[in-house]
């Protein structure tokens, strides 16, 4: 596949047409360049091809900003009314909702494969400025199709799952290299092999729809609810595995970096008395103990005494006020009107006998009572507790006595507790820096010693407490694991109790075979194609990648995630990597799965050097954008390719071109390089 022609009209940051002319000339060279400055318009070129191919059905297309938010189509090609301003241009729209008239925003391509040409457009037209209507075609040398006959054509041409393995930003690249966004079905398409899978999966539903035509009522319900479990064990499965594999990479750096700070500490110590180290210890150890306890009678019992015993002066002052309340009245009244509220009941009953009950004489002496209280208390005088019952104003009166009798006392025995606690404390301090001062022996190597004893147990804390999460989490796993066979199990009996008597069901169990044969095949398929892409990846890397000591090898999981190792054999932390490295490694294996798929696709690349170092982005401009692609269409700065870099590019450029844009959505494409100041 080569493109010829590709036009944008209306798209974006480009205002009315722009045209590039991508024919080769015969030769070599193979390289096209489209120059632009930040915010021209190389992104809205990049974007354009892709929504060429994938249109906007798919919610991953319409996930736009940081962080990422889904638009609804309305909104994507509308625009969102806030930083997203639509796939239409803004000024396109403006200039016809004046005029009352539709705008289209369009993309249109054309390529050849082998003698076959082919053009293909997709547009967004509005009538009005808040709806839209999509339109595609397609012309395959005779034939014009439109719609969906359309869209399955081109999805055989350039399915939409290998888009952006062809078509991509080369900063936003670097994610392959970490945990993978897309998912194993992508690559596996990329590569031949999702077909096999969804053989197997369509056998499989066939034989389901087979054997489930003669299982009762009851059974059908079983089995939803047992797929239920199933699916529920394998998300809990899935989320213990990811929750492992991060505990596994923060151990794979704090564990080392704690063997190292111990080799240093060791380094530091200055090999003192044995017998010296074991009587401080000791000592140490008794001081601690002595503390603890100290510090548990502290804060049993200072807390309860501390507020009345630091307010000698309140305390006096409040028993004065309560004494006031109790001699208004006079002892004798309060005694004699609490004994007739006592008493009070009982006369009730003698006078009254049968004529009232026992719940009405209870409230009778309660009212009474209150009654005789309210003439004691109109004789008291105003002041803090001049409304306080008789009764809790005795209280209130002895228990202050018994404070202020005991605080002096009680003042002295906590002080002690508390100056007992800070001797303890002093004591301990000084024995800890005895055993740093004979373990250490420099005054030196004191701080640095401290320094790294604290580092130490931070990270011995911060691994333990991985190792707690890691247990949790293994466990989880493993109640995952058996929920997943108890509920395979449970569904294969249930699908297998009507099914021994039924030919649908025989015939189920023959298509199942071969889905399971189907499916024995694709494994071996992928492990096969995952070690000729980790053989790749490792060769293309040492072509990108200019004398890097610390990455020996790369290996590939079987979900197609990148794992880096050092000259040691030991895995290494991606956080450990720069960005730009990351980048690398991921363009790596972008070029090792175009190798090994060997799908004759143009590759289209924005930001082509990222944050990537000189030295490779040199390796980058002589083996890798020569050789990625028959076309290769590249969209740079004038800051990312300048001087010996563009020479180190130059003998591989066919044409190049520039954007122009002074107002940021009037882009236009222009033939011809930078010029002037435009150029470095």
């Amino acid at each position: 596949m080569k493109f010829t022609l590709i036009e944008l009209e209306n798209i974006f940051a480009y205002h009315g047409k722009a045209n590039v002319d991508l024919t080769l000339p015969e030769g070599d060279k193979n390289v096209l360049l489209i120059w632009g400055r930040n915010g021209m318009g190389k992104t809205s070129f990049l974007n354009a091809v892709k929504l060429l191919f994938t249109g906007i059905e798919d919610k991953r297309v319409r996930q736009v900003g940081f962080p990422p938010k889904t638009l609804s189509p309305q909104q994507y090609v509308m625009g969102d009314a806030s930083d997203w301003y639509g796939i239409i241009n803004r000024r396109a729209v403006k200039r016809t909702s004046a005029d009352s008239q539709p705008v289209t925003a369009r993309i249109m391509a054309m390529w050849e494969i082998g003698d076959r040409k082919f053009k293909a457009e997709r547009s967004w037209t509005s009538d009005d400025g808040a709806t839209f209507r999509e339109q595609l075609f397609i012309i395959d040398g005779e034939d014009r199709l439109a719609g969906a006959e359309a869209e399955e054509r081109l999805e055989t041409i350039l399915p939409k799952d290998y888009v952006g393995f062809f078509f991509f930003d080369g900063e936003e690249v670097k994610s392959l290299s970490e945990t993978v966004d897309r998912s194993a079905i992508d690559f596996d398409r990329l590569l031949r092999i999702s077909f096999i899978s969804e053989l197997a999966n369509e056998l499989e539903a066939v034989a389901k729809e087979r054997q489930r035509k003669n299982l009762s009522e009851k059974i059908l319900s079983d089995i939803a609810n047992t797929e239920g479990s199933l699916a529920r064990a394998n998300r809990n499965k899935q989320a213990a595995e990811q929750s492992l594999a991060d505990i596994e990479e923060s151990l794979s750096i704090d564990v080392p970096e704690l063997r190292r700070l111990q080799a240093r500490r060791e380094n530091l110590r200055s090999g003192a008395s044995e017998n010296q180290r074991v009587d401080l210890e000791t000592r140490k150890r008794e001081l601690e103990e002595e503390l603890d306890e100290a510090q548990a009678i502290v804060a049993d019992e200072v807390p309860v005494f501390a507020p009345p015993l630091a307010n000698f002066r309140l305390l006096q002052e409040t028993l004065r006020a309560v004494e006031e309340r109790l001699s208004a009245v006079g002892a004798p009244e309060a005694i004699m009107i609490r004994r007739i509220g006592e008493a009070l009941p009982a006369w009730l009953e003698e006078l009254a006998a049968e004529e009232i009950s026992h719940h009405a004489r209870a409230k009778l002496a309660a009212a009474l009572t209150r009654k005789v209280e309210s003439l004691a208390n109109n004789q008291t005088p105003g002041g803090l507790f001049s409304g306080l019952e008789l009764a809790r104003a005795e209280r209130l009166r002895r228990m202050l006595i018994r404070l202020i009798e005991s605080g002096p006392d009680r003042q002295a025995i906590h002080l002690a507790r508390l100056n007992e606690v800070s001797r303890l404390r002093l004591d301990l301090s000084q024995v800890t820096d005895a055993l740093l001062r004979i373990e250490v022996g420099s005054q030196a190597n004191l701080e640095e010693f401290r320094n790294v004893t604290k580092a130490i147990a931070d990270l011995e804390n911060s691994i333990a407490e991985a190792n707690q999460k890691k247990g949790l989490q293994q466990a989880r796993l493993q109640e995952a694991v058996q929920e997943l066979a108890t509920s395979r199990a449970q569904l294969d009996s249930l699908e297998a109790s009507q099914a021994q008597a039924s030919k649908n069901s025989q015939e189920a169990r023959y298509i199942r075979r071969i889905s399971r044969a189907l499916n024995d095949l694709r494994e071996a398929m992928r492990t096969e194609t995952r070690q000729q892409i980790e053989t790749r990846i490792n060769q293309r890397l040492t072509e990108l990648i200019y004398e890097h000591p610390l990455i020996a090898s790369v290996e590939l999981d079987d979900t197609y995630t990148m794992h880096f190792v050092d000259g040691s054999g030991d895995r290494i932390g991606r956080s450990s990597l720069s960005s730009g490295l990351r980048q690398l490694a991921a363009t790596a294996l972008l070029w090792a799965m175009k190798d090994v798929a060997g799908h004759d696709v143009p590759v289209i690349i924005d930001t082509p050097l990222g944050r990537i170092d000189r030295e490779n982005q040199f390796n980058l401009l002589t083996n890798y954008y020569p050789k990625i692609s028959h076309q290769v269409i590249i969209l740079p700065t004038n800051s990312e390719l300048e001087g010996a870099k563009l020479a180190r590019l130059r003998p591989f450029i066919a044409r190049e071109y520039t954007i122009r844009n002074d107002r940021g959505d009037m882009g236009a494409i222009e033939p011809g390089g930078l010029v002037g100041d435009e150029a470095w």
